[in-house]
């Protein structure tokens, strides 16, 4: 079994290729002129990529057969269905506000409500039976990582804070939204001992709600600009669905073991960590290096280490041996 440290570095890198993956969905919006379209396409391009894999391993193939038991058993609660919404609600507040607020502010807003989230659902226990109370130093720690996001963005807000109002609202619940949908991940795969179910129910559901959106836009004479958006997908567009399954397949298997806190500073590290690599080797238009990039990133990885180290208590103990259903190969 993989050691708590060993996830949490690699929460790190899950955390780059977040990066990347915004770096790409904001590119294919532009290029497609609507982010409603380009949300669909990735997911799509996604559920293609985690079938392609599921279809290959004998063991993912079985834990895929459970999780489909364990729903028509009434096993696997509804709450599942809500893993995909949940995910969208990210990508298209991202589309929608970049534009009003800057890049720099929904930064702030977004991880903000993703730490909030994080750290109550750690704290209350209140998903996979187990809880990892906050310590005051804890506390402490998410105010330094905080201020370490605040610190990377602030060389680039110039005058957005005046273009706030409801759009705070709605990136912040898409923040606290990120986190629910990973820990419904972890708590699937804790299920079925396989990551594919979860990334199969993400995808699915969340291309469910999409059409429906899209179905209700059509209706409402509104929905011309996704299907001139969809015509406009090109071959290379297959590259997008590739870095959604890393992202998700990892973090339903890392979030199960450090708890959704930490998963998420890996991920805040890694983001800003990713952004600074991304603005050297592959600058968009109008990026500039900043300061504040790596001073937050270094603020960021100190407040995840000084979390795992004294942030919770009592420490996470062994809970006895491992419940999940195990999965046979064909």
């Amino acid at each position: 079994m993989v050691g708590r440290t060993a996830l949490i570095i690699l929460s790190l890198a899950v955390g780059t290729l977040l990066a990347a993956q915004a770096r790409i969905n904001a590119f294919l919006a532009a290029e497609m002129g609507d982010g409603f379209a380009a949300a669909l396409v990735v997911f799509s391009l996604g559920f293609t990529t985690t079938v392609a894999l599921t279809l290959v391993h004998p063991r993912a193939r079985a834990a895929v057969r459970l999780f489909l038991g364990q729903l028509r058993r009434g096993e696997m609660g509804w709450w599942i269905c809500l893993a995909g919404p949940m995910a969208i609600v990210g990508i298209l507040a991202q589309a929608a506000t970049v534009k009003v607020i800057g890049l720099a502010l929904f930064s702030i807003f977004f991880i903000f409500g993703q730490m909030v989230s994080s750290a109550s659902i750690d704290h209350f226990g209140w998903v996979m039976g187990r809880r990892l109370r906050l310590t005051p130093i804890g506390l402490a720690a998410v105010v330094l990582a905080l201020a370490g996001v605040v610190a990377a963005s602030l060389p680039r807000l110039g005058n957005s804070w005046a273009s706030t109002g409801v759009v705070f609202v709605f990136v912040f619940t898409a923040g606290l939204l990120m986190s629910w949908q990973m820990v419904l991940s972890g708590s699937v795969t804790a299920a079925t001992g396989r990551p594919e179910p979860a990334g199969l129910a993400t995808y699915v559901f969340g291309i469910t709600a999409l059409l429906m959106v899209l179905a209700a836009m059509l209706l409402a004479g509104s929905g011309t600009g996704v299907i001139h958006g969809l015509a406009q997908v090109k071959w290379w567009y297959v590259a997008a669905g590739i870095l959604g399954p890393v992202v998700v397949l990892l973090g339903a298997v890392i979030i199960r073991t450090v708890g959704a806190l930490l998963f998420s500073m890996g991920l805040v590290t890694g983001q800003l960590a990713g952004s600074m690599l991304l603005d050297f080797a592959w600058p968009s238009a109008g990026t500039d290096f900043s300061w504040g990039t790596p001073v937050g990133g270094a603020m960021a990885l100190a407040a995840m280490i000084v979390l795992k180290l004294w942030g919770h208590y009592p420490p996470p103990a062994a809970t006895g041996p491992d419940k999940s259903h195990k999965v046979h190969a064909d």
